[in-house]
């Protein structure tokens, strides 16, 4: 709860996002509209962060509070679930506090942005304990059905990988031993339809947001032994947490055939299939939590590539309730055997346990200060993957952030030393080098990234400003040209060209740009202001006034326009007015010279 916020997704997706700042009828119908919000359609949990922002603006001790309860939230309903589901509160009791205390469930709770991991756990429980009720009634059970299908709702409104809900229904009911194959299809419906419309919805927000791959860049076999990793290690990790990290990045680059170990890993998924289908009679606590951890972990397998980590922890925030159910099941198994020669090993697995418990719960207490700023977050990522260059670039994203350019500087070279190509790390060493005055190698980063990426409309936009502070004005209008090929609807564009326009001397092409930039926005004072300046070049004094006008309508406090006004009023021998002008310029503390308001005086 003393964490604060990391520059991993939390700036954009929570603290400045403007959806979460506002708590109004209208914010919040925007947030159930908007088709995707940086790669994601999750707005049930931008709701639950804005309902965060009103009561504690951006301190994150909120929004961890908020993560913390309903983590200790979810550790109850998975109690009450496993308790429905298998009869038994021991088994409960156990698998409640692997997922409490696991550290491979830090990243879902430490993490603000990770909110939509255990906001939709919550819901997801709660509809699979409804749904064990309505099975389970001898009078239909129509609200514990509603309630189902409201929990998915809910669940997945959350967050899209909810929609695995009818396969853990089906789950469900061979845990129950269903039979009435007709009313299970039927029943099962709803969910179907409602699970098929949020993965459409899912799927397309992550390609609109640019967060998934191309299907052809993945062939069938490469999809089939990444899902294998996946879920052996997941599985591993479960039983010995190691090698934690925020980011885990695919050991090869894209085009390069993958490690023998990928390959390897279908073997023991193979093996573990088999031997829950041969066993499944006789093991069926075991069949059922195998069968859960593989559905809800379906759909961040990578089977449809999305991201740039192989695998993350904070996916198995709710799949890790079928496998710890499995480890709890066999533990409890263990304990209630009757053979003699087991006897002193019965005696000791409590002790075992309760010290596996303990280790694992002093290990999440230890990674969760990992994620207290993103220093700490990206040099444990770095500690894991020093030939990585994600974890130096975000690193100095974050000293960059805090003002600490040297070492920022020291981590965007180390980063471009492993991948050349990072259009990030170029263009954010860049606003160093003009923020300390290295207006030169600001613009060789942009040169390069410029080489890189042609299409990187931003680049000559920026390139462009950097080239006019260093009167470089002919190679700053040819990049601003492009811009505005690039982003003909990006007024900005047009008011960048207009002043480069205006400070080459070709003043009619500037009054055409600017106020083509006034059309894309016409709420931008600068805009007109400039506007302004060049009418006054072209003689064009009347109109010069009413483009100052409109810019102080827009900007009431805007001291320059008040001032180039007052030297158009007496251009125009209106002295009176323009004293006024010039007098509200200095009250606003423009430096206005002593004699020019003597002169209106006169």
């Amino acid at each position: 709860m003393r964490n604060g916020w990391v520059n991993w997704d939390d700036p954009h997706m929570v603290r400045d996002n403007p959806l979460v700042q506002s708590l109004s009828i209208r914010s919040v119908r925007e947030m159930f509209s908007t088709p995707e919000v940086f790669a994601n359609y999750n707005p049930l949990t931008l709701l639950s962060w804005a309902v965060d922002h009103a009561i504690g603006g951006v301190d994150p001790t909120v929004y961890h509070t908020t993560n913390l309860v309903l983590h200790l939230a979810n550790v109850l309903c998975v109690f009450w679930f496993v308790h429905r589901l298998s009869g038994r509160a021991d088994v409960a009791g156990m698998t409640a506090v692997l997922f409490g205390v696991h550290p491979m469930q830090v990243e879902a709770v430490a993490w603000i942005t990770a909110r939509k991991d255990v906001l939709s756990a919550f819901f997801y429980l709660l509809g699979l304990v409804a749904w064990l009720s309505y099975v389970r009634s001898d009078r239909g059970g129509h609200g514990a059905y509603a309630l189902t299908l409201v929990a998915f709702f809910l669940a997945v409104l959350s967050k899209g990988v909810a929609v695995t809900f009818p396969l853990a229904l089906l789950v469900l009911d061979y845990a129950e031993r269903r039979t009435a194959l007709g009313r299970i299809v039927v029943e099962k419906l709803p969910f179907v339809v409602l699970a098929a419309v949020f993965a459409v919805v899912a799927v397309a927000a992550q390609q609109r947001g640019g967060a998934m791959g191309a299907l052809g860049e993945t062939t069938l076999s490469e999809s089939v032994r990444v899902a294998a990793y996946g879920l052996s290690t997941y599985a591993v990790k479960a039983l010995v947490p190691f090698r934690l990290s925020a980011f885990h990045p695919y050991p090869v680059r894209p085009g390069h055939p993958l490690p023998w170990y990928f390959a390897a890993s279908i073997v023991p998924v193979v093996a573990v299939g088999l031997a829950v289908l041969r066993h499944r009679r006789c093991r069926h606590a075991w069949t059922i939590g195998v069968m859960l951890f593989a559905v809800m972990l379906a759909p961040t397998l990578q089977v449809l590539p999305f991201g740039s980590a192989v695998i993350s922890e904070r996916y198995t925030y709710l799949p890790y309730v079928g496998l710890f159910f499995v480890m709890a099941s066999a533990f409890a198994s263990a304990i209630d055997g009757t053979a003699p020669r087991w006897a002193p090993v019965r005696r000791a697995l409590p002790f075992v346990a309760a010290a596996w418990v303990a280790v694992l719960g002093v290990m999440a207490f230890q990674r969760t200060a990992v994620w207290s700023n993103g220093g700490a977050l990206w040099t444990d990522v770095i500690e894991k993957y020093p030939d990585h260059y994600f974890g130096y670039g975000s690193r100095a994203a974050y000293y960059q952030e805090i003002g600490d350019f040297r070492n920022a500087l020291r981590d965007y070279a180390r980063c471009l030393e492993l991948n050349p190509r990072s259009m990030e790390a170029l263009t954010n060493r860049a606003a160093i080098h003009m923020a300390v005055g290295d207006v030169a190698s600001a613009v060789r980063d942009y040169d390069r990234a410029l080489e890189i990426d042609p299409s990187y409309g931003a680049g000559y936009t920026n390139r462009g400003l950097m080239l006019l502070q260093t009167n470089h004005v002919d190679e700053a209008l040819r990049d601003f040209e492009r811009a505005v090929e690039m982003a003909p609807d990006f007024a900005f564009n047009y008011y960048y060209l207009g002043v480069a326009r205006s400070m080459k001397g070709a003043v009619p092409d500037a009054i055409a740009s600017l106020q083509t930039a006034i059309a894309r926005d016409p709420r931008q004072a600068v805009f007109y202001k400039s506007l302004g300046e060049a009418q006054v070049a072209a003689q064009q004094l009347a109109e010069a006034v009413r483009s100052f006008d409109r810019a102080l309508e827009i900007a009431p406090t805007y001291a320059e326009v008040y001032y180039l006004r007052s030297v158009v009023q007496h251009r125009l021998q209106r002295d009176d007015v323009a004293l006024g002008d010039a007098l509200r310029a200095q009250a606003l503390r423009y430096p206005v010279d002593p004699r020019w308001i003597e002169t209106l005086r006169k």
